[in-house]
């Protein structure tokens, strides 16, 4: 009888953790858009689940990575920047949620080609990496993040920006869990226990460069060189671009 209990305890204390590093993003997805300016702009499409939100402020930002992992993307102007002391290129959209369980199947995070600093002439990879925050702020909690989104950026053509989902490049989903902002920023490791999130799947209709089955061999991104002080932009960067 003991032990019987003793594996029902156990298995209730999984499925308890799994429910607690469950990822609320389900899915991330990149589309080229105008807005209503007729600027050409990048267009993040996030869908995700909440849960015990209603009434609390939700924002959803994306940060932009020279490689998974690497160092972020340089902001030059003030326009789309992560916070006042870290000049990273950033991306946010915020919504009160009018409920408690909350499905968002499509949240639009928007930022302009040209706002991502880089040269033009040239074709690029970046990654996207989306974060989701309730109450954000000091006190705010993070909810989670997706896995690194890797993304085409062609501007080959400078008249003609434009960018698309590199499907070829399938990255490794990441894995969070509930935390503090503060945590976020500088905790302990044992308040990030992981949860996985799902990658995009590619299908024949997908304007990409490569498939994710394809033999051809693409040529290789080099690591963007940054340096240490926070006013090097992203338009300074060596080895960034890939044609």
């Amino acid at each position: 009888m003991r032990i019987l209990i003793s594996a029902i305890i156990t298995m209730c204390a999984a499925l308890m953790c799994s429910a607690e590093t469950a990822s609320p993003i389900k899915k991330v997805w990149i589309l080229p858009e105008v807005d209503n300016d007729s600027i050409q702009c990048m267009a993040i499409h996030v869908d995700f689940n909440l849960s015990g939100v209603k009434g609390k402020d939700i924002e959803c930002q994306a940060i932009f990575y020279s490689s998974p992992g690497g160092w972020a993307l340089r902001d030059a102007n003030d326009n789309y920047r992560l916070s006042p002391s870290l000049n990273y290129v950033a991306a946010q959209s915020m919504f009160k949620a009018k409920k408690d369980e909350y499905n968002v199947p499509d949240q639009s995070i928007l930022i302009p080609i040209d706002e991502l600093h880089l040269k033009p002439g040239r074709k690029y990879r970046i990654y996207a990496k989306v974060s989701l925050y309730c109450n954000p702020g000091r006190n705010g909690q993070f909810l989670g993040e997706s896995e690194y989104v890797p993304i085409i950026v062609d501007l080959k053509n400078p008249d003609q920006p434009h960018v698309m989902q590199d499907l070829g490049k399938i990255p490794t989903p990441t894995r969070t869990v509930k935390g503090t902002v503060a945590s976020r920023k500088g905790g302990s490791s044992q308040e990030m226990a992981m949860s996985t999130s799902d990658a995009v799947t590619p299908t024949e209709d997908d304007n990409t460069f490569t498939s994710h089955n394809s033999k051809v061999k693409k040529k290789p991104i080099d690591k963007a060189t940054f340096w240490v002080k926070e006013e090097v932009d992203s338009a300074s960067l060596p080895k960034l671009y890939i044609e």
